[in-house]
């Protein structure tokens, strides 16, 4: 853990430090180099900080604006995580209503600090009681007591992280050396849905078997896609710090189709002998595959570890061809584990997790190799295409009415706010070729700047790339995952489609009246406000499965002109904005 005290006062700066080195070490941590305590000056401060910081105390002094102007847009533009800590001589509602009038006051408050000060969620108020006469004892204390709880969040995050990315893996390693035919049985568990099979409760086993004996301990939420026994919120933790996401087999309908065909051609030994990892790797199969390419178009498990306000960290495991992404907080990084996986060496997961998921900012990453996004949009002098898994297959398929409501929200809702210069039709066109077939968690790998991605480019788009990637109403399962990887892709900024007045969109069709999923949830089924994050709304409102929770999202490019130019973030045809989500 990481701590910065700002503060012009050196008495207080020497006795901030000494309360918050006495509560971490209350912590238990194993050594010194567990946490690093500095101190600074506001001019210091403003002028450049460190890097990495899990916590920034700023103690103001009487000439409070001027703390607020300098330095806590700074702060939170250079660490985006990072909890702030503002020690006032002002209480919180004091501070919240003289920040409210302070819009039209002579005070010069500017308005970003004034918007982050409103509803920035990790920016919290410490009072100062100048007038104590124990008052830097007292004070102390909630200092080292603040600074404790903290630390142990942390500590516990990490090995929460450690687990649910072991779980992820040791899933993957069970899928593929599970008998094919074995997988494909549907499922039985009270509260899987109607066309769940036993492929896709593999994962959330796992993570169940793993994280429900200790959930008390590690205060979390377990949120799956598949099954209900477990996603009961309401009736297990009751204030969670930690939310844990789970979307265990993402394109397991196209996998199961396409096994089982190949299953067909096969006698009956050598299908009571053929293990999913048999088939996925002979070269029959992965010619054959519908979806063509069979890197990023991989049936997928995801697993994402999320805090009520941002999200920490997620893991994609390819289960075609074996490739693995994480990211975690010092960075995103990949690495082809198909030898661990389909051998089933669970000690050598176990060693690359630990390798990924080093705390305090240091990345030992063994064998792993960081990949970076790509910093500019593409632009060939032709239409931009987008990438998004609305009507890219025809509605006579099968769950027609579902997917009739959703594919209507596209074309109704979303279309219309789309700069011209996109070519959605050839867009459309290019899912079609694919089989319908884009894994909702993967679909921000595309965005990637990695060799992976420019072969798909040149192979599948013309050398093209895509330009924006939208989820139309999906499920949360569906796109949470993207901001982990977000937090490193400094080029491309992530929006939600809301209306003028801070409203979901409001949609110009309407749904079944059985069907749940009508593309923009109402306000309450949203976990954005204000451009902010979330997540206790899914604790607060709950509502049996995650299929309850949508979102319309759009990643863009920061240098892609069309937006500027057509207004497209900021009101296009005066009837909707994307509002822009902070990246925390």
């Amino acid at each position: 853990m990481r701590v910065l005290i700002v503060s012009d006062s050196l008495e207080y700066q020497l006795g901030a430090k000494s309360a918050i080195q006495d509560g971490l070490e209350r912590e238990r941590f194993r050594d010194s180099r567990d946490y690093l305590v500095e101190c600074t000056n506001s001019a210091d401060a403003a002028k450049e900080l460190p890097a990495g910081l899990d916590l920034i105390v700023l103690d103001n002094q009487p000439g409070e604006v001027s703390y607020w102007n300098e330095l806590v847009s700074p702060m939170r533009q250079r660490h985006s995580s990072a909890t702030i800590l503002l020690v006032t001589r002002y209480g919180e509602e004091e501070i919240r209503r003289w920040v409210e009038n302070g819009r039209t006051s002579s005070d010069p408050v500017d308005r970003e600090s004034v918007e982050l000060l409103e509803c920035d969620p990790l920016i919290e108020f410490l009072k100062k009681d100048l007038n104590a006469t124990n008052r830097f004892s007292d004070h102390g204390k909630a200092l080292g007591g603040y600074a404790n709880r903290l630390a142990t969040k942390l500590r516990i995050g990490l090995d929460l992280q450690r687990k649910v990315f072991y779980a992820a893996l040791a899933s993957a390693s069970e899928l593929l050396n599970s008998n094919a035919a074995s997988m494909l049985v549907g499922a039985t568990d009270n509260g899987a849905k109607y066309d769940t099979k036993i492929l896709d409760q593999v994962a959330e086993r796992h993570l169940a078997g793993t994280l429900l004996p200790e959930q008390h301990r590690y205060n979390v939420v377990i949120c799956t896609e598949e099954r209900g026994v477990h996603n009961e919120l309401h009736r297990r933790v009751q204030a969670p710090d930690f939310f844990v996401f789970s979307d265990p087999f993402d394109g397991s309908k196209l996998t199961m189709e396409y096994t089982k065909s190949v299953l067909e051609s096969l006698d009956h030994d050598a299908v009571a002998k053929t293990s999913l990892g048999n088939l996925f790797e002979s070269p029959e199969f992965q010619r054959g595959w519908p979806a063509k390419d069979t890197r990023l178009n991989s049936p997928m498990i995801s697993m994402v570890v999320c805090e009520r306000h941002r999200v920490k960290s997620a893991i994609l495991v390819s289960l075609i061809s074996g490739d693995v992404y994480v990211a975690v907080e010092h960075g995103v990084f990949y690495q082809n584990m198909w030898g661990r996986l389909s051998n089933g060496a669970l000690e050598a997961l176990d060693i690359a997790v630990e390798a990924v998921t080093t705390g305090e900012g240091q990345a030992l990453t063994e064998g792993w190799d960081r990949v970076s996004f790509k910093t500019t949009c593409p632009d060939h002098g032709r239409p931009k295409l987008l990438l998004c898994q609305m009507r890219a297959r025809p509605l006579r398929t099968k769950g027609a009415e579902g997917r009739r409501t959703i594919n209507q929200h596209f074309p109704m809702c979303v279309f219309p706010l789309l700069p011209w210069h996109y070519d959605v039709s050839e867009s459309f066109a290019s899912r079609v070729d694919q089989w319908d077939f884009t894994p909702g968690p993967g679909r921000v790998l595309y965005l990637l700047d990695s060799e992976i991605v420019r072969e798909y480019d040149a192979e599948r788009l013309e050398g093209r790339g895509y330009a924006m990637i939208i989820s139309a109403g999906e499920p949360i399962t569906e796109w949470i995952g993207w901001f982990a990887f977000l937090r490193h892709a400094p080029a491309i900024k992530a929006y939600c489609l809301r209306s003028r007045k801070g409203e979901t969109l409001p949609c110009s069709h309407k749904g079944s009246e059985a069907d749940v999923a009508v593309a923009t949830p109402p306000e309450i089924l949203s976990i954005f406000k204000k451009g902010y994050m979330d997540l206790f709304v899914l604790h607060a409102s709950y509502g049996t499965t995650m299929q309850h929770y949508r979102d319309t999202l759009a990643l863009i490019f920061n240098d892609d002109e069309d937006w500027s130019e057509t207004g497209g973030v900021t009101g296009f045809f005066g009837r909707s904005d994307f509002v822009r989500i902070s990246m925390l």
